[in-house]
């Protein structure tokens, strides 16, 4: 699906707020590891993350509202799953040109090393 154009007001307006929902590092860390482990408990998360459990279930809140992660009680535990792996997507295309840009900038440094002025 592509993005229309021109952007509306109403579509520029979800896309940022999912943006926004899938740009907090602690959030990056919760779906990486949901996507590694498949269904994984808010304790178990927590611990793999290295935030408290009160965060962890913040943030899963977050993402479960806009269904990136769903919620499957166990007892009384609560386990989490990646509803959306589209995300993955977004995560990568960033990390992707992050790789390209740091490239670009040893380069430049090798280059200017190589040839002072």
């Amino acid at each position: 699906m592509s993005l229309p154009r021109p952007i509306t007001e109403a579509v520029a307006e979800r896309v940022g707020g999912r943006l926004e929902v899938l740009a907090h590092p602690a959030r990056i860390r919760l779906v990486d590891v949901l996507d590694r482990r498949g269904e994984v408990s808010v304790s178990q998360l927590a611990q793999e993350v290295g935030v408290s459990v009160y965060d962890a279930s913040q943030h899963l809140g977050v993402l479960r509202r806009t269904g990136v992660v769903v919620a499957r009680r166990q007892g009384r535990r609560r386990c989490y799953r990646l509803a959306d792996p589209s995300v993955l997507l977004v995560y990568e295309q960033v990390a992707h040109r992050l790789r390209q840009q740091i490239s670009e900038t040893r380069s430049q440094f090798a280059d200017a090393a190589e040839n002072p002025q």
